[in-house]
């Protein structure tokens, strides 16, 4: 599914696999639970403008050609939700999420084999909201706070 192609979409389960650059792209509205994201060439999941309101959570993000999810968009996008998922580092998906822009939350997720909320999170704008994700070192749940 191209970056902003089709809106209100809902996406249960699954698998997105093998795509020469992206595995799924969000638009207005896309919500995408219990899927699994992988083996994508670029990212596993773009998130471009006019992304408001989309959903991705419970999904495994993983083995993907560098990012699990990528925020490609200038910050024109409002309410991302990115919840309860496992985005691991591997030999090739070495950013779990790259440039979350706007007020994208970023909550409940399991960054494996990452450390540290900047291992996991590249480079965040500070209105994004990033909470109570779990890293391989932390023994209890992080904060995420940059500041």
């Amino acid at each position: 599914m191209a970056p902003g192609a089709a809106s209100e979409v809902i996406i249960n389960g699954g698998a997105y696999r093998g795509a020469a650059r992206v595995g799924v792209g969000l638009a207005e509205g896309t919500k995408i639970y219990s899927a699994t994201i992988s083996n994508n060439g670029e990212a596993g999941v773009i998130i471009p403008n006019g992304a408001d309101s989309a959903t991705v959570s419970n999904c495994v993000i993983e083995n993907n050609g560098q990012f699990g999810i990528q925020d490609q968009s200038s910050g024109n996008h409002s309410d991302v939700l990115i919840d309860r998922n496992r985005i691991p580092r591997s030999g090739t998906q070495t950013t779990g999420v790259l440039f979350p822009k706007s007020n994208m939350a970023i909550t409940n997720n399991y960054f494996a084999n990452f450390s540290s909320v900047e291992e996991a999170i590249h480079q965040p704008e500070p209105t994004v909201h990033i909470a109570n994700n779990r890293f391989d070192s932390a023994s209890e749940p992080s904060t995420g706070s940059l500041s």
